[in-house]
């Protein structure tokens, strides 16, 4: 199956402290390419973090997977309903269609627990063909999923069938996935024949959401802080033929232990960072140093290896680079995939933690120019706003209900940093920017704190 997969808006309703927001990508073409960027701006706890978080829901349920507890953060306190709501441009051999899925939580269990309680899924063929199809599936009513004349296209009245998929529904409730994107329900549809298209189109999103979307969050970049483990999320093709998508984790305070099924891939993963290290980071590679071959508790045959900086003659240990040059090794991969493919869809929290400004600004304005694929990311480095139009910039706001906007009034020669600051003192825009810190009570507030203030 060919496939090509855009992702073209992001919604939030009652996720974290956003009530309402709203992202939409350009898709603007450049040098024959879309390449699409975009940037969140905002002060600390104003709900950037949260199109992040979304994302990851998202991931999670194409992929069939359970979301886990972690997720009951990211819900409204005081809603009785979060949504988030993803738009994308496909295509599946050479076939374009417009596709939108709204997942909704709600809390159960007297605000203990949550549960995916509806799943939404409206497809349209695009370029002049009227082919339209939506699936509904509410956790909460009896039917299996709606509207009726889809679903006894797909049954076909097989009465086993429909058993079958009633008990897919009430596991995945169980389990807190979507049913929609169930692998089990997927196998089930396409014995019975019908509704191809739309299975076509659910399983290119399941293939997006498990080889070409990354969602790397901050905790990424405290791992690292730490220097006793560096994350490396990838995407590999040895020699063209075998593509290999993950994470692994790779030890800095000592040698790892690494399975030797795996130990090839972290070779082939080295070799294709130092392609490109050297550009960043002049004259530095990334050499793995082998201690020899041993087996873990389970006798299984393992590696035992340390990653070496070596840089104007000299090899040192990995952790003793920088914060920043650590990061850039352990995300380099997704951003060589994403400069590469169409299909790449990559989301960073705080991409500038450690990182440089300048040399942020410098790897930035090559993948505004040439990448293919698609980025968002959270950043409190102003540099970015430097190098990307106007157009590629969110700011958050304080208002809840209406999270995410772009600044309007820009003009077309001006510094949308400076603009961004005076807009922050003066005002002008739709929304307000920023909460301002009132300095004379800060100042009390401090001396009253060192003086013990906070015990009486």
């Amino acid at each position: 199956m060919r496939y090509t997969v855009k992702l073209e808006s992001i919604r939030l309703e009652n996720i974290k402290n956003v009530e309402g927001g709203y992202i939409k990508f350009r898709n603007k073409k450049r040098n024959g390419g879309d390449c699409d960027i975009i940037g969140i701006y905002g002060q600390n706890g104003s709900g950037k973090t949260a199109v992040i978080d979304c994302m990851e829901i998202i991931q999670e349920l194409f992929m069939g997977r359970g979301l886990v507890r972690r997720f009951f953060d990211c819900l409204y306190v005081n809603a009785e309903r979060s949504s988030v709501t993803v738009e994308f441009s496909v295509s599946v051999n050479e076939k374009k269609y417009f596709v939108s899925y709204e997942a909704v939580l709600k809390f159960i269990e007297n605000n203990t627990d949550f549960s995916v309680a509806k799943e939404s899924l409206k497809c349209f063929g695009m370029d002049g063909d009227k082919y339209r199809a939506s699936v509904v599936c509410d956790f909460e009513e009896e039917n299996i999923f709606l509207p009726k004349r889809l679903f006894d296209t797909l049954t076909g009245g097989d009465k086993k069938l429909k058993t079958n998929l009633y008990a897919q529904k009430v596991l995945s409730k169980e389990h807190k996935m979507s049913f929609i994107f169930n692998p089990s329900v997927m196998e089930l549809l396409k014995k019975s024949g019908g509704a191809n298209e739309l299975l076509a189109v659910i399983s290119a999103l399941g293939q997006y959401a498990s080889m070409d979307l990354f969602v790397i969050k901050n905790s990424h970049s405290g791992i690292i802080s730490l220097n006793e483990l560096i994350p490396f999320s990838f995407k590999i093709e040895d020699g063209g033929t075998r593509i290999v998508k993950g994470e692994a984790g790779i030890r800095l305070d000592q040698p790892t232990l690494f399975p030797m099924v795996g130990y090839k891939d972290v070779s082939v993963l080295i070799g294709q960072l130092n392609v490109v290290i050297k550009c960043l980071v002049p004259n530095l590679q990334i050499e793995v140093k082998e201690y020899g071959e041993q087996v873990d508790d389970s006798g299984a045959p393992c590696m035992r290896f340390e990653l070496l900086a070596c840089s104007a003659g000299t090899k040192l240990p990995l952790r003793n680079e920088s914060e920043g040059i650590k990061k850039i090794i352990s995300i380099l991969s997704v951003l060589i995939s994403f400069y590469n493919g169409e299909n790449t869809t990559v989301l960073i929290d705080e991409f500038d933690a450690g990182i440089f400004e300048y040399l942020l600004g410098e790897l930035l304005s090559v993948l505004r120019d040439n990448a293919r694929g698609q980025l968002i990311f959270t950043s409190h480095n102003l540099r970015p706003i430097e190098v990307l139009d106007r157009e590629n910039i969110y700011f958050s706001s304080c208002n809840p209900k209406k999270r995410y906007i772009r600044l309007t009034n820009v003009k077309s020669n001006g510094n949308l940093r400076d603009f961004y600051y005076r807009t922050i003192e003066l005002g002008g825009q739709e929304e307000k920017l920023f909460d301002e810190t009132n300095l004379s009570e800060l100042s009390l507030a401090l001396r009253i704190a060192g003086n013990g203030g906070a015990r009486r």
